[in-house]
């Protein structure tokens, strides 16, 4: 899972300026950007039964990440709106996710941001290689 959510990370940061984090990271809110960034976090995680695949066993899996993009309370939503669809959106689209929802915009004002957030699923296999 973590190798996924980095890829994904780094795939956004290209789009997204350098600003975009894992959900489970360690900076705080005051180190990251002023203006906006974006955060990607595991909603679901489902894995099926693995089989084997002659060197180890294969694991099919479904995830569901969480896209958040943030901007302070005062900026206008639009530009949350241009970054996810002109931007974040086509980018997954283009490693396979499927866009499952888009939620209107909320703020929140524990973070004094704005937050437009998006589902997106992946599916795939993970392959665990047996020890030697």
């Amino acid at each position: 899972m973590r190798e996924l959510i980095d890829a994904v990370v780094g795939a956004l940061r290209e789009v997204c300026g350098g600003e975009v984090y894992p959900g489970f990271d360690a900076v705080p809110l005051p180190k990251k950007s002023g203006r906006r960034f974006t955060v990607v976090e595991t909603e679901r995680l489902a894995l099926d039964a693995p089989f084997p695949d002659g060197v180890g066993a294969v694991h099919p899996f479904t995830a569901e990440l969480r896209i958040s993009v943030l901007v302070p309370m005062t900026a206008p939503v639009q530009r949350a709106e241009e970054l996810l669809y002109g931007g974040i959106l086509p980018v997954l689209e283009t490693m396979g996710a499927m866009v499952c929802e888009v939620q209107p915009a909320l703020g929140d004002a524990r973070l004094q941001r704005t937050v437009l957030r998006a589902a997106v699923r992946f599916r795939g296999v993970y392959t665990m290689e047996d020890a030697q």
